[in-house]
């Protein structure tokens, strides 16, 4: 068998390396090492299909820098003048126009709640094809989970960026024990370094670009 088929075999229990908690099964996450990320949840909680898609964006369209929407302003010097133009990015819905009546016949009609229920369960599970809010590693996952939620721990400002702008923008989850808390286990390799986990937080973090997290 070669390596790559070796590669591909490990899809077949990746459910025991990579799990998914939220806040009535924080206190399950095992405090062992590994990399985590936190997602925001796709909580269907209007039956208006922009107010939906509109929250999704805002949570996205996020910047540590300015902790709040992305916004830039640059300056140069011409002779006695100076030109100084304000740039700043807005996240822009996919036209899915066509699928409006769709979703407001699911929402609508009284007597397809088993549909409409169904419907939310979907687009819950695929929070986790959302880009992650925030990647991390640490040695006690468990430990590293509640110190997020509290706001506590070493130059973890997480807390403070998410809740401040959730706020701000009235978003469905306000509070870290409100996302979804996702791990990847690394003590089942008994050479792994801590050297390595951070070289795999440096990947994740360079490839997922999560919007909370600081460069």
């Amino acid at each position: 068998m070669s390596q790559q088929s070796n590669l591909n075999d490990i899809w077949r229990s990746v459910g025991r390396e990579i799990s998914f908690y939220t806040k009535e099964t924080f206190q399950d996450i095992p405090d062992v090492p590994g990399v985590y990320a936190w997602f925001y949840p796709l909580r269907i909680t209007t039956d208006i299909f922009d107010e939906f898609l509109n929250e999704i964006n805002t949570v996205l369209n996020y910047d540590p820098e300015t902790k709040g929407e992305p916004k830039r302003v640059y300056s140069a010097d011409l002779n006695w003048q100076q030109i100084v133009q304000s740039i700043s990015i807005k996240t822009k819905s996919y036209n899915i126009d066509k699928y409006r009546k769709t979703w407001d016949k699911i929402m609508q009609d009284d007597n397809s709640s088993t549909t409409k229920d169904n419907f939310k369960r979907i687009i819950m599970r695929a929070s986790i094809f959302l880009s992650p809010l925030y990647v991390g590693k640490a040695k006690k996952l468990k430990t590293r989970c509640f110190q997020h939620i509290n706001g506590k721990g070493q130059n973890n400002d997480f807390n403070n960026r998410f809740e401040t702008y959730a706020l701000e923008k009235n978003l469905t989850s306000k509070k870290i024990k409100d996302l979804i808390f996702v791990t990847l286990l690394t003590e089942n390799n008994p050479n792994e370094t801590e050297e390595a986990e951070k070289l795999v937080e440096a990947i994740l973090k360079n490839l997922a670009k999560p919007k909370y997290s600081i460069l």
